[in-house]
């Protein structure tokens, strides 16, 4: 099941024109209400659609895509069926999403347009204060995390998980651009009706990263963290961050490669640090890595190019060997 965000209320309905119609001529001005007072945006499901071509989200889930918007149809009652809206609800609604995951349905089925101000300032407080009374509950959602202490000597492999979802300032403005989250999500999926497509990665003898089937994307890397990117490409079967130092010597010549440097030694002071297990290089590299790729499209995909592992274990790169294109030592 997909849900809106926490900040989404979504309008929906089938054969209430008269509701449909409020909401559209009023939507600036219930909004200006939501948003003030409760911190929520209204969305018109018939506004979604321009939305995602216009800010280019279709692309981030389905990069292989090249598409055509005027042929694409939205199906209501497929957007009910993903969103697990009851039968017996499905005239017209309200449906809302509170801040731990639990969804609501507020029902406009006797609903009046003159009554529909009114109804949203009172689910607004209603998805604020948690109180069910009088809607109906569709779904709730938990998470947390496992908390556990590992050696202190093995401080790079421990900070593996933090540091790499630790992402710049710059990388998070843009996923919040393009990341299709909540009921754009929904429509997106209904609207494609398509399992996501890997594509093959290529390294040219230059060193560029391309995904042709990503209409020939290229994913752009500074040096030492694509040269870092190359020696775990080279090693399907994983890497452990406690034995960086034995691939000291293959990554050197992997950053003369990628840099165009003849001065060994000075390649070979450069990837030091990032091979040290007990400090935090490699943990940054792979950060950057992973911004290179979720910059550009969906997580689902981006994980199978990332560098990836459990604490402890062996890390590397998900992508099946019979994606990947020839690599140059």
């Amino acid at each position: 099941m997909c849900n809106p965000a926490p900040s989404e209320m979504v309008f929906l309905h089938k054969g209430r024109n008269d509701l449909a119609e409020y909401v559209e001529a009023h939507l600036r001005q219930l909004n200006e209400y939501a948003n003030t007072a409760r911190s929520r945006k209204l969305i018109h499901l018939s506004q979604v659609v321009q939305e995602i071509f216009d800010n280019g989200k279709h692309t981030y889930y389905f990069p292989d895509l090249a598409v055509d918007k005027t042929q694409l149809t939205l199906d209501v009652e497929a957007i009910w069926d993903m969103l697990c809206v009851p039968a017996e609800c499905r005239t017209a609604l309200i449906l809302g999403c509170t801040e731990i995951g639990d969804v609501f349905i507020c029902s406009l089925d006797t609903a009046l347009p003159d009554d529909i101000d009114y109804i949203v300032g009172e689910f607004c407080h209603f998805l604020q204060h948690y109180d069910s009374k009088n809607y109906v509950r569709n779904s709730a959602t938990t998470s947390f995390y496992d908390i556990f202490s590992r050696d202190e000597r093995d401080f790079a492999d421990d900070e593996f998980e933090n540091e790499v979802n630790r992402l710049s300032e710059e990388i998070v403005a843009n996923l919040n651009r393009l990341r299709a989250i909540g009921i754009s999500e929904v429509v997106i999926r209904q609207l494609f009706e398509r399992e996501q497509k890997l594509s093959r990665l290529i390294v040219t003898e230059d060193y560029k990263i391309i995904l042709p089937d990503y209409h020939n994307m290229e994913i752009k890397m500074e040096p030492l963290p694509k040269a870092v990117y190359m020696l775990f490409l080279n090693h399907p079967e994983g890497i452990r961050f406690k034995d960086l130092p034995c691939y000291r010597d293959e990554l050197a010549r992997i950053y003369l490669n990628v840099t165009n440097r003849n001065d060994f030694y000075a390649a070979y002071q450069s990837i030091l640090s990032v091979t040290d297990p007990t400090k935090n290089s490699i943990n940054e590299k792979c950060s950057r890595i992973k911004e290179a790729f979720i910059s550009r499209f969906d997580d689902n995909l981006a994980s199978h190019y990332y560098i990836t592992g459990l604490a402890g274990e062996k890390k590397g790169v998900r992508l099946s060997r019979q994606l990947l294109g020839i690599i140059t030592n």
